[in-house]
């Protein structure tokens, strides 16, 4: 199935998201069950993107792997960076439509990206675990936050703050659940005013009857040119799937992403976040009976 990629004014994506395969879908363009990128069930394999500014992070590779998630269930993945790098950031890409959302996002060491897609659609689903890779930037470390608990059919949010002096490379969030209900609502870099320092942000959504507990991580290191940029707000209609992008200043190439939702729904959820070129591309599902707004934020370097 080919879906024109729809990057909107980020011009760059075009070309480096249909040298891999993967292409965005439009603002209120799905219904339960409709595909979103076509990446079809695919054998897991690493694979890596140039993405061109020669001023970049030593060894900056974007890198990602294919899997399929079985219908009804969670399923999880992930990515290595090549040798001698280690992770910055990272999220997915998947197919399916309103009922496939992202469970967790994260980094698990310091080489490897992971991801827990809950498919609830009954049939399988492909989808892609990005990772953005460079070398060892100086005070380079993982963070994460304290356990947060999350009660039955609630939302909760978890901050991961980097130490002081450290930039926020990139982020993402994990649970405890196996649950196909509990997904991702908002996964953002953020600037705390009161600290001066920088944190990673995430809102999780718990659908089920049960408590669970989820943790927000961030990626923290000294790197030039860094800048946390915001793109536009959007509107993310009912019953839909909404495409929010963000560019990095011209120079300088992602390191890390996300979505934030304006949403408390336990029916708003991230369904793609991953990284293209010149910036980041989310996709956030609204399976709700009223719309929200979806913004984008991406992490840049050079």
């Amino acid at each position: 199935m080919n879906v024109t990629a729809r990057v909107g004014v980020m011009v760059l994506a075009t070309s480096v998201l249909a040298a891999v395969g993967i292409a965005a879908a439009s603002t209120g363009e799905a219904a339960a069950g409709a595909r979103h990128p076509a990446l079809g069930a695919r054998t897991a394999r690493p694979r890596s993107v140039s993405p061109g500014p020669a001023s970049q992070p030593k060894g900056y590779a974007i890198v990602d792997s294919a899997f399929t998630a079985g219908g009804g269930t969670q399923t999880t993945g992930s990515v290595t960076c090549p040798a001698n790098t280690v992770v910055y950031g990272g999220g997915d890409a998947a197919n399916g439509g309103l009922g496939t959302n992202l469970g967790s996002s994260h980094p698990t060491s310091d080489g490897v990206w992971a991801v827990a897609i809950n498919n609830r659609i009954p049939g399988p689903e492909g989808f892609d675990v990005w990772a953005v890779c460079a070398h060892m930037p100086k005070g380079y470390t993982q963070v994460a936050s304290r356990v947060v608990d999350d009660p039955a059919a609630s939302q909760a949010q978890a901050v991961a703050t980097c130490p002081a002096g450290l930039k926020v490379l990139g982020g993402g969030g994990s649970s405890n659940s196996i649950s196909t209900m509990v997904n991702m609502n908002t996964s953002i870099p953020k600037f705390l005013p009161n600290s001066k320092r920088y944190a990673w942000q995430v809102n999780m959504n718990n659908a089920t009857a049960d408590e669970i507990a989820f943790r927000a991580w961030a990626v923290c290191g000294k790197v030039p040119g860094f800048a946390l940029q915001k793109g536009s707000v959007v509107a993310n209609g009912a019953g839909s799937a909404t495409e929010a992008t963000v560019a990095c200043p011209l120079g300088t190439v992602p390191l890390g992403g996300g979505v934030r939702s304006n949403s408390t729904s336990t029916a708003v959820n991230i369904f793609s976040t991953w990284p293209y070129a010149g910036g980041w591309l989310t996709l956030e599902n609204n399976a709700d009976s009223v719309d929200h707004t979806a913004r984008a934020f991406v992490t840049c370097a050079t």
